[in-house]
C-alpha cells in the first residue's frame, strides 16, 4: 500500500473521530438544554464542557466572545445588575478592555483597572480603580466581608497564587488535559469568592470581579459567563456556603453558567454568522 493511501485512510479516520465528536458534543447540548439544573449532577455541565473543549478552535472561541459582548454587553437589558444608563456604558467599556488587554501584564491588581473602567462613565467615577475606605455588609447574604483596613494585604496575598493561575491558564488553551483543565475552572471560582469575601471596593464589586474570572476563563479558551437577575438568589445562596468552606453548590453553579454560555452563545454565533460548520449543528 503507497505512503499516499495510507495518508488518506488515516485522514479519513481522523474526520470520522471529528465527526463523532462533533455528533457527541450536539447530543450533549440537547440533554443540557432539557436539564433541570436544580436537580441534575455535576457531571453533565463537565462532559460538555470538555466536549466543547475538544471540537472548537480559537477562531471558534473568538467568535464566542464577540457573541457574548452582543448578547450580554451592548444590548440594553439588565444583565450583571447593570439598570443605569452609566452602568451599562461601563460594563461595556470594561469588557472592551478585557479583550484587547495585554495579558503578559495581567496580575491580581488587574481588577483595579476593571473597576476604573467600569466606573468610567459614573458620578462619581473618581472612585473608580480605588479600594473602598470604610466597611460596608450585603444585606441579608451572610457573607462575612473583609474590613477594610485589611484590603490591601488580602490582595497582596493573593498575588503569587494569581500569577500561578494565569501562568496555568495560558498553558491550558488547547490541552487535551481536562482534568487539569476543571480543576483551574474551580480554582478560579474559587477565588472569586475571596475576592468577594474581601468585597475590594465600594460598589460593582460582582461585576468587577466576575470580569476578572472571565479574563481567567478566557485565557484557557473557556467561554465568559455572566448572571441575570432571577438567578442572584441562587448564586447569593451557594456564596453564603462558600463563606464556610462549602464550594460544592458555587462550583456547580458557575459549571451550569459555563454551559449556558456554551449553549446560548454558539446558537448566537450560528444565527449571526455565515458559517456552514455551524448550519449543520442548529439545535
Amino acid at each position: 500500500m503507497s505512503n499516499n493511501t495510507n495518508n488518506v485512510n488515516k485522514l479519513i479516520k481522523k474526520l470520522e473521530e471529528q465527526k463523532e465528536l462533533y455528533e457527541r458534543f450536539i447530543n450533549c447540548m440537547k440533554e443540557y438544554k432539557n436539564v433541570d439544573k436544580g436537580a441534575g449532577t455535576i457531571d453533565l455541565p463537565k462532559d460538555l464542557i470538555t466536549l466543547y473543549y475538544r471540537v472548537m478552535n480559537n477562531v471558534h472561541f473568538d467568535f464566542l466572545k464577540r457573541a457574548f459582548v452582543k448578547r450580554y454587553i451592548e444590548n440594553e437589558s439588565e444583565v450583571e445588575t447593570a439598570h443605569l444608563d452609566w452602568e451599562k456604558k461601563g460594563l461595556r467599556k470594561m469588557y472592551k478592555y478585557i479583550h484587547t488587554y495585554d495579558t503578559s501584564k495581567m496580575d491580581i491588581y488587574t481588577i483595579m483597572e476593571l473597576h476604573e473602567q467600569l466606573y468610567a462613565y459614573a458620578p462619581n467615577k473618581e472612585f473608580g480603580g480605588h479600594f473602598r475606605n470604610i466597611d460596608v455588609y450585603l444585606p441579608g447574604s451572610g457573607t462575612n466581608l473583609s474590613e477594610w483596613r485589611s484590603i490591601r494585604y488580602e490582595i497582596l496575598s493573593l498575588k503569587p497564587y494569581v500569577k500561578d493561575l494565569i501562568n496555568t491558564g495560558k498553558t491550558l488553551n488547547g490541552t487535551n488535559d481536562f482534568s487539569t483543565l476543571l480543576k483551574y475552572i474551580e480554582e478560579c471560582i474559587i477565588l472569586n469568592c475571596s475576592l468577594i469575601r474581601i468585597h475590594p471596593f465600594f460598589d460593582g464589586n460582582g461585576r468587577c470581579i466576575r470580569g476578572f474570572t472571565n479574563m481567567l476563563f478566557e485565557l484557557a479558551n473557556i467561554p465568559p459567563i455572566y448572571i441575570q437577575e432571577n438567578e442572584k438568589l441562587e448564586y447569593r445562596e451557594a456564596l453564603r456556603k462558600s463563606d464556610i468552606g462549602n464550594y460544592e453548590d458555587i462550583i456547580k453553579f458557575y459549571y451550569y453558567k459555563i454551559c449556558d454560555s456554551i449553549l446560548e452563545l454558539t446558537n448566537f454565533d450560528r444565527k449571526n454568522t455565515n458559517k456552514e460548520y455551524m448550519k449543520n449543528y442548529k439545535l
